[in-house]
């Protein structure tokens, strides 16, 4: 009965708040677009014709994100991902202050540890120790950041 207790409070306590996981620094979404399926996983929006498509729009900056899941995502391992920014003309751009990417679990009320995400090249980010910690469903967040504050963000859907 003791070790019931003691894992029900473990769990319980891993849904307070903590800084750690996002608690302090999560911003509501203002105006998002939010897709159900995952991009790189087959989804994405029509354009307009002759247009290219682009299912994930930071509004406030006019970048295109493309992300791509190195793997299907799942609860069992670290993710990873590969985050490319474009132009309407689809030319390659970099961010225009910090790019950052959160993962949110609305239900819970809590995201998980922060995802680190590095410029490989011209438009080309990778973002790595991306944990969904457990099952359910989550939000990942792309945004613009300067300091802590957000200034674009754009976001999706995955269902674990």
């Amino acid at each position: 009965m003791k070790l019931f207790a003691c894992l029900t409070l473990i769990v319980l306590a891993g849904c307070g708040r903590s800084p750690i996981l996002h608690h302090l620094e999560a911003a509501p979404l203002t105006n998002p677009i939010i897709v159900s399926e995952s991009p790189g996983m087959g989804g994405g929006r029509a354009a307009q014709p002759g247009t290219p498509t682009c299912s994930l729009r930071l509004a406030k900056s006019g970048i295109c994100v493309g992300f791509k899941w190195a793997s299907a995502p799942t609860t069992d391992v670290e993710m990873s991902a590969t985050l490319t920014l474009t132009d309407d003309q689809g030319q390659a751009v970099d961010a225009p202050a910090d790019l950052a990417v959160q993962l949110w679990m609305p239900s819970m009320g809590h995201g998980s540890s922060p995802v680190r995400v590095v410029r490989s090249e011209l438009g080309t980010y990778s973002a790595t120790g991306i944990y969904f910690i457990m099952p359910g469903q989550w939000e990942v967040r792309i945004q613009i950041k300067t300091g802590r504050e957000v200034t674009d963000q754009v976001a999706f859907n995955v269902e674990l």
